[in-house]
């Protein structure tokens, strides 16, 4: 009966009483509306477009056809940029930008348009060139005047932008790369008010193919390290600072993709595939910051053989942002690897990122191995370095080894995590390790779910353990343990330490708590029945939400697009929705594509081994984003959602439709809205056709705030919780 709803329902009409009532487009009731995607007019598009640091940029996209339903919305973009879901008409105020090492910089940035309905898209990408000349930009691709990077990189100067064509380049002449006689061949190094930028002409589609022969892009500088004067000699004579990378994506490289003795660089919208480099006791990260400081890693997608995925070693200052890291296989001896790795780190943070898919991957190990966590920092040989890291609003889904990991021969001074979400963990029988975190110095967790963790096959000592003092507020722990594979919740051990424990839910444990005993407690009988659950939020007054527990502050994204650590806005919280990811589709498209075959020298297993991007959190055809949202078993809502005013009483709403295998569950969305003026009640206005993507709210007062959601009602009658709200001034 589902499945035939799912085939044949297009239309649900709520009576007063909610019940569902469906409409059969095959003619018994009513006919499937007839819908084409949209396609945007290209006539005259100039894609590479100016304006000056501090003023307003505008765009009015056209369609070329009449689609019945449309939405307008952005893919990659700079979170200032605003777009008018009706007509698409895009607007920047670049002076809105947040300031970057003291100012604004002179920058290129990404404006990437899309329109869609339930039929399909199209979009667009301009780049835009903020208080940059068009001399500035200079282009890279086949039938340019530059056909190879070593060219085009050698007619650059500081502040340069480079566009380089879609397409893939090979051979040693399209990489970044140290020169025989201590220089690195590359980019010129720009200045903190103009950094010199290459960017793909489209987000992801710069592929360099190492080929597996070669290193792809290793730029090294000539910075000693301030904290590690003992590391410098590893340092080039060429200035590699204030270099912003975009939209590249390297594969089968023999290295990772890394700065290194540098500061102040940038990768953005970069999408690393496999990495080769076998060594007798590891594989190398996908991306990585060596011996640098100030460095972002921002919406960055890392997938394939590697024991970091995206790391910093020996580095400060370093923020990683918005990223997705995946498993696929492991090879090397020593720990186990990770998705976000602050090596000796220190004043770092790694922020609304998560990683995935280990459950579901062709994992190669063996009984010997330990693990590190999805999220690590690391301190072995470090003394008393690494200090002041936090992991802020961050998640894995579907993997093995746990959540958060600081662990090594040294202490750690502290470590904060805020707001942390684990789902379906499921803890593998491994050497070593704990199941939750592992903690070498002070843990202060704040906002802290396991959801849906299975530790029944995990032999670790404890589920939690630090030789510091653990303090846990506002956590929310729900798993499956027989209480036999653990001694105890929480555990301590170092001198002097405590556990400190307020505002927590743990349903199900039967055994020891914490050790020592904890002080604060005070639990909460909270369920997920208490609430629609999700990893990043929690419903709007739910019992869980009012009583602070869980990752109900995960909604929207912490620090500014850009931001080094010390700018204004580097850990300021955004109006940026957490999900979707930036760059979500380019990044499934290549991961679907992934494929590698190769001999292994490490384990002795000859022959190759062929890995497929097809499983797990990226399923052909899903989208991350929505399968995060999903991950605790609740419907999804619609994660991209806009209201504008309409007249000086009624408003317009927009959304776009969940991925292919929600959308196919949905047979309705409801529009609510909320007075903020007047502290009114969340009202259910209307509710819609699941092809149908937008609808005007009327009846409204004048000159109120009003706050809208949209929600999705499934087939089998289940209800979503409400979508980011989006405001508007009538």
């Amino acid at each position: 009966m589902v499945a035939h709803l799912l085939a044949q329902t297009h239309i649900i009409t709520p009576g007063a009483d909610g019940k569902a009532r469906s409409i059969d487009p095959a003619g018994l009731f009513g006919a499937v509306p007839a819908f084409v995607a949209p396609v945007i007019d290209r006539t005259g598009i100039v894609y590479d477009q100016f304006v000056t640091n501090g003023g307003t940029w505008t765009f009015a996209p056209t369609l070329s056809n009449a689609p019945a339903q449309k939405f307008w919305h952005f893919d990659c973009h700079p979170d200032e940029a605003t777009i008018n879901p009706k007509t698409g008409a895009v607007s920047l105020d670049t002076s809105t930008m947040p300031a970057i090492d003291g100012a604004i910089p002179n920058q290129s940035v990404y404006i990437e348009i899309v329109c869609s309905n339930a039929a399909g898209e199209d979009r667009i990408v301009i780049r835009l060139h903020i208080g940059k000349t068009a001399g500035q930009i200079k282009y890279m691709g086949p039938s340019e005047t530059y056909q190879d990077l070593d060219s085009a990189g050698a007619a650059m100067v500081a502040g340069d932008t480079l566009i380089v064509r879609d397409g893939t380049y090979t051979g040693e002449n399209n990489t970044v790369r140290p020169s025989g006689g201590g220089t690195t061949i590359g980019f010129p190094a720009g200045t903190a008010a103009t950094p010199t930028i290459a960017m793909a002409e489209s987000p992801g589609k710069w592929v360099i193919d190492g080929e597996s022969t070669i290193s792809c892009f290793n730029a090294v500088g000539n910075k000693v390290p301030v904290d590690w004067p003992g590391a410098a000699g590893g340092e080039h004579t060429t200035d590699q600072s204030h270099i912003w990378v975009f939209g590249m994506a390297p594969k089968n490289s023999t290295r990772e993709m890394r700065f290194a003795y540098s500061q102040k660089n940038q990768f953005r919208y970069c999408l690393m595939g496999h990495t080769h480099k076998y060594t007798s006791t590891h594989n190398t990260a996908g991306i990585e910051v060596n011996r640098s400081d100030n460095v972002v890693l921002e919406h960055c997608y890392q997938y394939g053989y590697s024991r970091y995925s995206q790391s910093a070693y020996e580095s400060r200052e370093v923020m990683m942002r918005r990223g997705l890291s995946r498993y696929a296989a492991y090879y090397g001896t020593e720990p186990a690897n990770c998705g976000f790795s602050l090596y000796r780190g220190k004043n770092s943070r790694v922020q609304n990122s998560w990683v995935v898919d280990s459950n579901e991957s062709k994992w190669v190990f063996t009984a010997s191995h330990s693990v590190t966590m999805a999220f690590q920092i690391a301190s072995t040989g470090a003394d008393t370095y690494p200090t002041n890291n936090k992991f802020q609003r961050c998640g894995a889904v579907d993997v093995f080894n746990g959540g958060f990991h600081s662990w090594g021969s040294e202490d750690l001074t502290l470590l904060t995590v805020e707001d942390f979400a684990q789902i379906n963990v499921n803890a593998k029988t491994l050497t070593g390790g704990d199941g939750a975190f592992d903690g070498n110095g002070k843990c202060v967790i704040r906002g802290h779910t396991i959801w849906d963790g299975d530790y029944n096959t995990f032999t670790g000592s404890h589920l939690m353990n630090s030789k510091g003092t653990i303090d846990i507020q506002n956590a929310l722990y729900d798993f499956i343990s027989t209480g036999v594979a653990q001694s105890r919740l929480v555990n301590t051990w170092g001198s002097g330490t405590s556990v400190i424990i307020d505002n927590i839910s743990i349903p199900g444990f039967t055994d020891t708590v914490s050790s020592p005993a904890p002080t604060n407690r005070n639990d909460i009988a909270a369920t997920a029945a208490n609430g629609a659950m999700y990893p990043i939020r929690l419903e709007d007054n739910s019992a869980l939400k009012n009583a602070s527990l869980g990752a109900d502050n995960l909604d929207y994204c912490i620090g500014k697009q850009g931001t080094y650590l010390g700018d204004p806005d580097s850990e300021t919280v955004t109006t940026t929705p957490a999900l979707p990811f930036q760059m979500e589709k380019t990044a499934m498209e290549s991961w679907r594509n992934t494929s590698w075959t190769g001999p292994n020298v490490d384990t002795g297993l000859g022959g190759s081994a062929t890995l497929s991007g097809n499983f797990g959190v990226a399923d052909v055809d899903d989208s991350p984003s929505y399968n995060i949202l999903a991950s605790m078993g609740n419907p999804v809502f619609p994660l991209r959602f806009s209201a504008i005013p309409d007249t000086a009483t009624s408003a317009s709403c927009h959304w776009e439709h969940p991925a292919k295998k929600y959308h196919d569950q949905i047979v309705a969305y409801d529009v609510l809205y909320q007075n903020v003026t007047d502290s009114g009640a969340l009202t259910y206005f209307a509710s819609v056709d699941r092809l149908t993507n937008e609808k005007n709210v009327t009846g409204l007062t004048a000159g109120k705030l009003y706050r809208f959601f949209v929600r999705s009602r499934y087939v089998d009658g289940r209800l979503s919780g409400v979508s980011y709200k989006s405001e508007v001034q009538l």
